[in-house]
């Protein structure tokens, strides 16, 4: 019995994290395809990168 709940408890926990990882790429995908459609229409070269964004994101959810 206590075999079948820590199993179960695994399996949720890997689920928990896995969710979260695919979830953040699905959000980075999104975020790089609007900053190249801004970048398209605006027409700067460059512009902010995602990773900077990335970046500061995690830093201000930490502070908050």
């Amino acid at each position: 019995m206590k075999r079948r709940v820590l199993f179960l408890s695994a399996i949720i926990a890997t689920y928990v994290v896995v969710n979260a990882l695919v979830q953040y790429v699905f959000d980075a995908a999104a975020i790089e395809t609007a900053l190249e459609q801004i970048r398209s229409v605006t027409d700067v070269k460059g512009g902010p990168v995602l990773a900077k964004l990335l970046l500061r994101h995690r830093v201000c959810r930490k502070l908050v």
